[in-house]
């Protein structure tokens, strides 16, 4: 940054990418929340992997101001070049030419990085979408390149916040947790879109409620040939692991209510 007054950077630090990110289309919703970091004279500093992927690793960051007035920590999760998955989700979506739908048929190096593109844009623009209509997902930093920086879901150590399917709960909790999934699910059909893979293992639990995550394969119900199985799917998924936890659920009727809110 060319001023000998700034502290040295360490192997595993950056300046804070924050100045890097300009518009609504790369930053999270405006007002920004009070635990974030929003400086230019910041440093970001990696604190280890968190959890590996085959499409995107999740890292944890630490962005803290250089005179220690405001830190905060952050997920990055940083998508690799890919085509898993890519046929069944991205059905419906607008690429941006011809090149590069080309590219994905054919699933060359390419097509690889216009996925590894692709996948962390869409995740970004339905944090958005979600986190503004109130679903409990994670608020959305900013996106650079192939990487989103993320609300760190966890507590200040850098644990994180269990998986739905790894957490003890009671029978008045486990009822608690369905009636915020089952609202998740209504609220984004009602946008027109189902999570498309929703399950206790893309769901985490902090203070006592839900936390939904992995949202790059988010489907369009109606451009997506999919979208309507895929959203049964999710409310199936869903219903089992809370039958299996001594909630009275109906997975027709819950799908009946989202299919309802989507095409009303």
């Amino acid at each position: 940054m060319g001023d000998d007054s700034l502290p040295l950077l360490e192997p595993d630090q950056r300046w804070s990418t924050w100045p890097d990110t300009e518009g609504s289309a790369s930053r999270g919703p405006e007002p920004y929340p009070e635990w974030l970091v929003t400086t230019g004279s910041a440093i970001d500093t990696e604190l280890g992997l968190i959890k590996p992927g085959k499409e995107a690793s999740l890292h944890l960051i630490e962005r803290r101001a250089t005179d220690d007035s405001a830190v905060c920590l952050m997920g990055a999760k940083r998508y690799k070049p890919s085509v898993t998955g890519w046929t069944l989700y991205a059905q419906g979506r607008d690429l941006r030419s011809a090149r590069d739908k080309r590219a994905l048929k054919k699933m060359s190096a390419y097509g690889r990085a216009v996925a590894q593109s692709e996948w962390a844009t869409t995740e970004f623009k339905f944090l958005r979408l979600f986190w503004s209509n109130a679903v409990p997902v994670p608020y959305p930093v900013q996106i650079t390149g192939a990487e989103i920086l993320l609300e760190w879901i966890g507590d200040d150590a850098g644990h994180s916040c269990p998986q739905l399917h790894d957490a003890e709960v009671s029978l008045s909790q486990a009822e608690q947790l369905y009636e915020e999934v089952r609202a998740a699910i209504v609220t984004m059909a009602g946008l027109g879109y189902a999570h498309g893979d929703l399950s206790a293992y893309n769901m985490l639990v902090r203070d006592g409620h839900i936390v939904i995550i992995d949202l790059p394969q988010t489907v369009d119900l109606v451009k997506n040939p999919m979208g309507v199985p895929l959203l049964e799917r999710d409310c199936d998924n869903v219903c089992q692991y809370f039958a299996r936890h001594g909630v009275a659920v109906d997975s027709g009727a819950l799908f009946s209510e989202a299919i309802s809110q989507a095409w009303g």
